[in-house]
């Protein structure tokens, strides 16, 4: 996989994670409809939509961004009205819970330190997976280039008979 190939999506993959991110700020939206609208944003917007649903790569990289966008923005409802926007984030307001703290209008009033010491984490977070995701790329380029007759004996057998 050449450089190239990942460079081809960026403008997609920052579109989709606009769409996950406004969706997962909506209270009720969800990942599932973040993921088709990604996808179907950059079905739309591309000059050759016959190629999606063959493996296009704008068509994968496109959801799964949107995907991913709808976590860190589903913090918003919970934080600011007390709605869990998913599973994840309805463990992190039961640990809220669990310390004392009430998530909703009133966290921002009583505990502020709590909520923008999340809002940093955060922030950190994603400084820190870019800096150990980008050299792993190599790494991933390497497996993904490793030939069939090595990879198939450690793939577990219900996945070996998928066309891969």
């Amino acid at each position: 996989m050449r450089i190239v190939a990942f460079v081809q999506p960026l403008g997609v993959i920052f579109r989709s994670s606009l769409i996950g991110s406004l969706c997962g700020a909506l209270p009720g939206v969800g990942s599932i409809t973040a993921a088709f609208m990604g996808y179907d944003h950059a079905r739309l917007s591309s000059r050759d939509s016959s190629q999606f649903g063959k493996g296009e790569l704008k068509g994968v990289a496109a959801p799964e961004a949107a995907n991913n966008a709808v976590c860190g923005a589903a913090l918003i409802p919970m934080v600011t009205l007390g709605i869990p926007e998913s599973l994840s984030v309805a463990v992190i307001m039961d640990a809220f819970i669990v310390h004392g703290l009430t998530p909703g209008p009133m966290l921002m009033a009583k505990n502020p330190e709590i909520a923008y010491a999340l809002f940093i984490l955060l922030l950190i977070s994603d400084i820190v997976l870019l800096l150990v995701s980008l050299p792993l790329l190599i790494l991933v380029q390497a497996v993904v280039r490793v030939p069939r007759r090595y990879l198939l004996p450690i793939i577990p057998y219900p996945l070996r008979h998928r066309r891969l």
